[in-house]
């Protein structure tokens, strides 16, 4: 890493590059930050990270790592900020990425120092967004400018997708009124908290039936907004459906085993969700206002076919594929 730790660096000083030159007029200022950042931007980025923690410190490999190495040619992994104008060594929000060969299903390959791409990657995973605590709201515009981003100044990329945490699924279904097990089809039956847990933590694979229980109660979770059978709304305060719904990422695949941690193991018995960027956000956030989810046939198949017709409204491109 840089070792400065002077209080007032350049702007420039932790950028790896510029935004290009032609994007439009009044664009934020969006830019790679760079492992040579100074000391106090590294220890900030370290700070602010609540979805994936660094293993050892802001000067550690983990961290050099996600900021892809020392050349960005050669490096798999990437780390995107939202420059501060009121603080020019600081940043609105961050997000890190890697550069992949189709969408990924385990974040520990994702974030891991092995290499993780083979041949030309042709994917860009976003698995972790920080808000700096200066301003609310700039999550959702900051990705939308940030996709345009992307595709500008990584033209070999063909798809941007998120490898996303299901951060409360698990106290939501573990809390979930009985009308929520039958609305999914599912028996309440005693023990069924403990089975999960058990085959979870084998990892020599969850019992079928078991996961496909676990799957369309996790799918309601993260789709939201549906009805129980008494037609009582079904209680849900999950946000990141729609936060990725509202700039054009639509629900694609349910990740079992993405995330082993003991805070993925927490949040939701390691599950995790693919979002892929396919739909025009104008349409997107119209459904989503509308309550209607946009979701991939690979997503449907878990929804309970009692559920509210809008519910399984469907826009979808095919799914990216290695090479695609």
């Amino acid at each position: 890493m840089s070792g400065n730790n002077s209080t007032g660096p350049a702007a420039n000083s932790i950028t790896r590059r510029r935004p290009t030159r032609n994007a439009p007029e009044g664009t934020p200022d969006i830019f790679i930050v760079s492992p040579d950042a100074p000391d106090q931007f590294l220890q900030k980025l370290h700070e602010v990270e609540g979805v994936h923690d660094f293993v050892d410190g802001y000067n550690g490999i983990d961290m050099l790592t996600r900021l892809g190495g020392m050349d960005l040619s050669k490096g798999r992994r990437v780390i995107f900020a939202w420059r501060d104008p009121e603080y020019p060594s600081g940043a609105l929000i961050s997000v890190q990425a890697a550069l992949t060969t189709g969408t990924p299903d385990d974040i520990h390959k994702v974030i891991s120092v092995s290499d993780i791409v083979t041949g030309q990657p042709d994917t860009m995973t976003l698995y972790s967004i920080s808000n700096w605590g200066r301003a609310r709201g700039v999550g959702e515009p900051f990705l939308k400018e940030l996709v345009n981003f992307i595709h500008r100044e990584f033209p070999h990329i063909k798809h941007i997708v998120t490898l996303s945490p299901i951060p409360k699924m698990r106290s939501w279904i573990t809390n979930a009124p009985d009308s929520v097990f039958e609305m999914a089809g599912i028996e309440r039956r005693p023990g069924f908290f403990k089975d999960i847990v058990l085959n979870a933590k084998s990892y020599d694979g969850l019992d079928p039936e078991l996961y496909c229980q676990l799957a369309k109660l996790a799918a309601l979770h993260i789709l939201g907004g549906t009805r129980a059978i008494d037609g009582s709304l079904i209680p849900n305060d999950h946000v990141v459906h729609g936060f990725h719904q509202k700039r054009g990422a639509v629900a694609e695949r349910l990740c079992l085993y993405a995330n082993n941690s003991l805070k993925g193991f927490e949040q939701s018995w390691g599950l995790m969700v693919n979002f892929a960027n396919s739909v025009d956000p104008a349409i997107a956030s119209a459904a989503y206002e509308r309550g209607e989810p946009i979701i991939r046939p690979e997503m449907r198949i878990w929804l309970p076919p009692r559920s509210p017709a809008n519910f399984h409204r469907t826009l979808w491109t095919p799914a990216p594929q290695p090479g695609a």
